[in-house]
Formats: C-alpha cells, structure tokens, sequence
C-alpha cells in the first residue's frame, strides 16, 4: 500500500510539474508567434525605407565591413567559413530556448524575468521597424554583396519543403536596425551569467561568433549591431528595474521585516535567491516572499497573474 501511494504521489507531481511547464511556456510562445506575424506585416504600412550603411562607411575609413569580409573570406562556393557562420546564424531560433529551458529548471522566478526581456526587446524592435524601416547591407548592395545564407541553405541539400520554409517566406526584409540576431546573445550573456559563469562566458564567445557571421554573411551593418545592443541593455535595465523597484523589495529604514516574514527566508535580490540574517531587503509589506516552487493560489487567470508578479 505504501509503494502504491508513493507511485500515485510520484506521477501527481509529474503531471503538475508538466501542467505548470505548459502554462510557463505557453504565454511567451504565443507572444512571439504573434510577433513573428506581425513583423512580417509592417513592410504594408509604407513608411520610408532608410539606409544605415554610410554610417559604417563613414567608422571604417571608407570600407564596408560586409564588403571587406566576404572579399577576403568568400570564395564562390560553400567552404567551411560559410557553413560555420549560417549555423551560428540559424541558432539564434536555438539557443535562447536552451537558456530559458535551464532557467525554468533551476528557478522559474528567474525564467519569467529572462522571458520578459526577451519579449521587452521584440517589443522595443517591433516599433522601430514600423517607423524607420532600413535595408540590410545584401538588399542595398545586391551586385557586390552576396547572399552566403541563402546559397549555403541551397548547398545542404535538404529536402525541399525544410528550404522553402525559409527561401519562400515573405518576411520582413527591411528589420536591419536594431539587429535581434546581435540583441539576443547580450540577453544571453546577462542571465546566462547569472545562471552561471560558465554559461555567461560561453554565452559571451557566441555573441561574438554572431556578430561577426552577421556582417559577414551581409545580413546587417555594425551599426545594426551597436543599435541590437543598446536595444538589449534597455530591454535588461527596464525589466530588471520593474523587477527590483515595481514590486517593492525596497529597503525600511530600520532595517527591519514585515510582520510575519520569517528573517532567516529566502530573499531575492537582484534576481537572486538566498538565505541570510535579519537585514534591509524584504518583499514588500502584506506581500509573502516568492520561491521558485510557489504555483497560482488558484486557477482563474487573476490568481495566476497575482503570482506572476510575486514570482519576480
């Protein structure tokens, strides 16, 4: 009977723990399906297309880096330089999952923050493609600059359907600045450095792996970059921020806690969990400390977005 119950108990807590990965996740996959949507409806609104390249032009004493690198490194046909910069470009639909999904697993506080300042710099993105629409360096150089992505996906041979979904898409090709293939890896530098210092430096070396396949590639300028960074910062800056100010862990003056919150529980600072002595930091008062195994107090969407905001 004991055995009985326990694998009962077991596989309840696998069912709650699947059921809570699909609610976790299932808010930020639609967001971004709606965004990848949307994004490839903003090139119906008209507005004027800009070109950035002048302004690498004018940094490199003249010189186009996209020009410079494909003229030194591109040979006309699929070398191993080609296929290591389309991977590195294509893992951007990767990666970022993998961290989330580390996340999740370790402390699910963290992974909403980590969601968070990915949707905050799609949304920051998204905006700026509607009112100042650029051209990327292939599309406004189409005789000298050539597309390594395109014509390496077409060397793969893969089957035609998997080349379609990418050849044959009617996205959105005038999203250069601010540069989300750049933006996305300084997210991932910034939680997977918190996550770790081994992933936050690895997270680091694929940053610099993409930016320099995207220049290489033709796919973005470098001031494309610099602006995907920026984007990014301000993305981590507003959401960390929210987190730390907006939900009130904010010091009392005499160092004191709230009535009935234990001194020696977990604390969250700057994302952090730990446990220490009676000190400044405390969740705001009325409001209990959040863990990473805390769930909804019930199952309207109220309750669940009550604990949303305690989870930060």
């Amino acid at each position: 009977m004991a055995e009985s119950a326990s694998t009962t108990e077991s596989f309840g807590a696998r069912r709650r723990t699947a059921r809570q990965f699909v609610l976790d996740w299932m808010l930020l996959v639609v967001l971004v399906a709606v965004y990848e949507l949307l994004r490839d409806v903003v090139p119906l609104i008209g507005a004027p297309r800009h070109y950035l390249g002048w302004i690498d032009i004018d940094v490199f004493g003249g010189h186009l880096p996209s020009l410079w690198l494909q003229a030194n490194f591109y040979r006309g046909s699929i070398d191993w330089e080609d296929t290591a910069a389309t991977s590195v470009y294509f893992a951007y639909y990767v990666v970022p999952l993998l961290v989330g999904l580390l996340w999740w697993f370790k402390k699910r506080n963290g992974y909403f923050r980590y969601a968070a300042a990915l949707l905050t710099l799609c949304g920051m993105a998204f905006m700026t493609y509607i009112v100042m629409p650029t051209v990327p360096p292939w599309l406004a150089y189409p005789q000298t600059i050539h597309e390594i992505t395109d014509a390496t996906i077409r060397g793969w041979n893969l089957p035609a359907q998997v080349v379609a979904v990418y050849l044959d898409h009617d996205y959105n090709l005038f999203a250069a600045f601010p540069s989300l293939h750049a933006a996305l890896p300084v997210i991932l530098m910034y939680y997977g450095w918190l996550r770790s210092r081994v992933l936050g430096i690895g997270m680091a070396l694929y940053a610099a792996m993409v930016w320099v396949s995207i220049v290489f590639l033709g796919e973005h300028y470098v001031v494309d970059i610099v602006g995907g960074v920026v984007y990014a910062l301000i993305a981590i800056t507003g959401v960390e921020t929210f987190a730390r100010r907006g939900l009130g862990r904010r010091p009392r003056g005499d160092g004191s806690r709230p009535d009935g919150v234990d001194a020696a529980g977990p604390v969250l600072r700057g994302g952090v969990e730990f446990r220490s002595q009676a000190g400044p930091w405390c969740p705001r008062p009325g409001r209990p400390a959040a863990t990473a195994g805390s769930g909804p107090a019930g199952r309207g969407w109220s309750a669940r977005f009550a604990w949303f905001r305690q989870s930060w």
